[in-house]
């Protein structure tokens, strides 16, 4: 069983609650002095799980064999790269650098350690996508050659570091890397350029949010590849976001679009069976105790540093 700290509640840290069987939490703090204290604190309190108020005091004292990185974004870097330089293993909320500097820096520290980074990109595990890529991998639309996706959120009422940019890192990193991800996740192909767009207008008065962006890539032997985000869904939506993934190839057209996937190439259309949904933190522990799994192309990147990478270079590019 491993033993898991928590650092930071500002993010999708709720799916590491899903094996309770695998791990025992140690300890929660918060991750920086600009994260509102009240989710960690309410976190520890419901799980019962001890509060700490510096979390490198709770790390030197618990010493855990995992941690899950979840702080305001623009500090997720610097936690993971101390918690690596530990030796702990670290389930880190994406973008795990807002700074393409800053990932580097992580890059370079992952790379010189058996620690694990593994990020939250939750979409990879969903049924939709593993069947898109089954899909796509099994040539069932030849080979790819345009992808374009949507990620359209609720706005809601956002943390306060939102209205900041270089807290917030921005709706590419946060938002549209999913899709970034999910591009070169199913398709297997490389970035070789990225350019992007973004709007702070009718933000609702959140600063310097942006919440519209859009970005464009050229992958691997000139396949075309879009992303657009927003947080324009509206409140009276049935779900909170919209998700869609189109990819179009020499042979057929599949996408996931309304939570279903549909098919269309020689044999005709249809809507196949969906794959069943697996649980990304159960993943996470499992490439803990294997090594030799992590560079399989099923975990291909699991720390999300080229797609991080990618949705850097499109934001900035909009400035």
């Amino acid at each position: 069983m491993k033993t898991v700290c928590i650092i930071g509640a500002c993010g999708h840290v709720g799916t590491a609650f899903t094996e309770p069987a695998l791990c025992a939490f140690f300890g929660g703090a918060p991750g920086c002095i600009e994260e509102d204290t009240a989710g960690i604190r309410n976190l520890c309190a419901s799980r019962n799980i001890p509060y700490y108020d510096d979390w490198r005091a709770m790390l030197d004292a618990c010493r855990p064999d995992a941690v899950v990185v979840n702080t305001v974004f623009a500090y997720n870097a610097d936690v993971a790269i101390d918690a690596l330089t530990r030796g702990i293993h670290v389930y880190c909320e994406k973008p795990a650098a807002t700074t393409l500097e800053k990932l580097e820096e992580l890059r370079h520290t992952a790379t010189g350690t058996t620690a694990l980074l593994f990020s939250m990109l939750t979409m990879r595990y969903e049924d939709t996508f593993l069947t898109l890529r089954d899909i796509v991998r099994r040539g069932l639309i030849g080979q790819p050659r345009m992808l374009t996706a949507q990620k359209s959120y609720k706005l809601g009422t956002r943390p306060v570091f939102y209205k900041d940019a270089a807290l917030y890192g921005g709706t590419l990193p946060w938002v549209g890397i999913h899709m970034i991800d999910q591009m070169l996740w199913i398709s297997g192909l490389a970035v070789e350029d990225a350019r992007g767009w973004q709007s702070t207008r009718a933000n609702h008065g959140l600063g310097s949010f942006d919440i519209t962006a859009m970005a464009q890539l050229k992958l691997t032997g000139d396949v075309l590849a879009s992303v657009h985000a927003d947080f324009l869904r509206p409140s009276s939506a049935p779900t909170h976001g919209d998700d869609r993934l189109r990819i179009a190839g020499t042979e057929g057209v599949a996408e996931v679009r309304g939570g279903r996937v549909y098919l269309i190439n020689a044999d005709g259309a249809s809507e196949p069976a969906l794959l069943p949904a697996q649980s990304i933190f159960a993943h996470f522990l499992t490439l803990c105790d294997r090594p030799d799994l992590r560079m399989s192309d099923f975990y291909h990147d699991c720390g999300a540093l080229q797609s991080t990478r990618a949705a850097l270079l499109c934001r900035d590019s909009a400035k």
